[in-house]
């Protein structure tokens, strides 16, 4: 059970906070510039709700922003109702659409604001296929760097299907620095976050000449890399990548890291029938860098080495001097077996 924290803020003589559920007012008001609608559409003049989501000071913050046209409320003002989650708690949910219903449905500056107990839903991460509109979003997550961090889903239908798709699947630190919900101006974005939003479809000409991904109704891609279809949930498409993972114990925090693990798959893949000393090289460096404890997945790193040692029977002089390129700091006891066959290798070529 986590605790849901509401707030709400408005018009008073400047966007202020109105009410909240704290018992302490110093938390919601801390966090209240941090709730208003810097980024308006064209004209500054909000015509539609409009729902943000991201962190900020420790806590996640679920907004959802109206247009205010009350009686003496200056124009182009808006209200905002917004769900305030400690951070540890937020990261608890695997789903955060499944939040959006909490969301007031319209104004009302005379609520009373409770905590809200949220039982998360115990959802394992998605599985089966994806439509090509979603299949080319989670491409632009894949390499968004590319993209500068921004994915562009034009027009909200579809949109939370997508975010509902990937979430249960994204490490934490991804979900921490993730930004979602409606935007308007591109030269708004923040580049230092990772970007999943989506614009009113009247607006894609303000984004066309960006280099952000922008994902229309029309796009219609496949997912050809095992990162994608972990991101989707596909877990046969994805097997050996995911093997690979569990059995190393391996740690992946962002996305790009799954990407670097992906090239290794066909050395994993293969491990038993390779002879290849520098590709086994490398393949230690990988594990030793994703799983620093020596103690962690020792069975499997113990396999691994007793691997090499095997070949270092028929290494070459070069494939020798290469032993010292690995950080073997990963495995326990590695030195010392390596060792071993290094001396047996001396003995038979050297004396």
């Amino acid at each position: 059970m986590i605790s849901i924290q509401q707030a709400i803020y408005g018009d008073n003589i400047g966007y202020t906070l109105l009410a909240s559920s704290f018992s302490r007012s110093d938390i919601p008001r801390r966090l209240c510039n941090s709730t208003d609608l810097m980024d308006r559409p064209p004209g500054t003049t909000l015509s539609e709700p409009i729902i943000r989501g991201f962190c900020k000071n420790g806590y996640y913050l679920l907004i959802k922003s109206f247009p205010d046209h009350s009686p003496g409320v200056r124009k182009g003002r808006i209200f905002s109702h917004v769900l305030i989650i400690e951070k540890e708690d937020y990261l608890k949910i695997q789903d955060i659409t499944q939040l959006v219903p909490l969301l007031f449905d319209k104004i009302d500056k005379t609520a009373k604001l409770k905590p809200i107990d949220l039982q998360p839903q115990n959802r394992s991460a998605s599985q089966g296929t994806v439509s090509g509109q979603i299949a080319g979003a989670i491409n632009g997550m894949v390499n968004h760097l590319d993209f500068d961090n921004t994915i562009i889903w034009i027009g909200e239908e579809g949109y939370f299907d997508w975010i509902s798709h990937i979430w249960p699947n994204l490490p934490d630190t991804v979900k921490v620095k993730t930004r979602i919900g409606g935007a308007f101006d591109p030269k708004k974005i923040d580049a230092t976050f990772l970007n999943l939003k989506f614009i009113p479809a009247r607006f894609e000409m303000n984004w066309l000449r960006t280099r952000f991904k922008l994902i229309g109704s029309n796009c219609n891609e496949n997912m050809d890399s095992q990162t994608a279809n972990i991101l989707a949930g596909n877990r046969e498409s994805s097997a050996a990548l995911q093997s690979l993972i569990k059995e190393f114990s391996l740690e992946v925090p962002e996305i790009d890291d799954l990407r670097v693990l992906e090239t290794i798959v066909p050395t994993y893949q293969d491990l038993i029938n390779i002879k290849d000393l520098k590709q086994l090289y490398h393949f230690v460096h990988y594990v030793t860098q994703y799983n620093p404890n020596p103690q962690s997945a020792s069975s499997a790193k113990k396999t691994l080495v007793q691997l090499i040692t095997n070949c270092i029977a028929e290494a070459n002089a070069e494939e020798i001097n290469a032993l010292v390129g690995p950080d073997w700091s990963g495995f326990s006891k590695a030195k010392s077996a390596l060792l071993d066959a290094l001396i047996k290798w001396l003995e038979k070529y050297l004396l």
